[in-house]
């Protein structure tokens, strides 16, 4: 099951890079918005490394992983950047 989104922000101009997602996990028992319903914290960065915290059963760390596995997934076309306008790295010269 899938819980849902309680907000989203990103400030590319702050210290912290990644995308913050506040997510709640659907609860046991399928009682959406539920009472007691704890709230998940996804931290979602441009190298592809994905946080969660907040989780205490284990569904609730795969709800939230799968949530934001398919929104990665679903949108990839939309959300990589090219990296052909990027320079390369220096590569250190091999010894002979």
């Amino acid at each position: 099951g899938g819980g849902g989104v309680t907000g989203v922000s990103y400030n590319p101009d702050q210290r912290y890079t990644g995308v913050k997602v506040k997510f709640r996990p659907t609860p046991p028992g399928g009682r959406r918005g539920a009472e007691g319903a704890r709230e998940v914290f996804i931290g979602m960065f441009p190298s592809g490394k994905t946080v969660i915290t907040g989780a205490v059963r284990w569904e609730e760390v795969l709800q939230s992983y799968e949530f934001a596995r398919s929104v990665l997934c679903d949108n990839f076309v939309h959300l990589r950047v090219p990296l052909a306008d990027t320079p390369a790295p220096c590569r250190k010269k091999a010894r002979k």
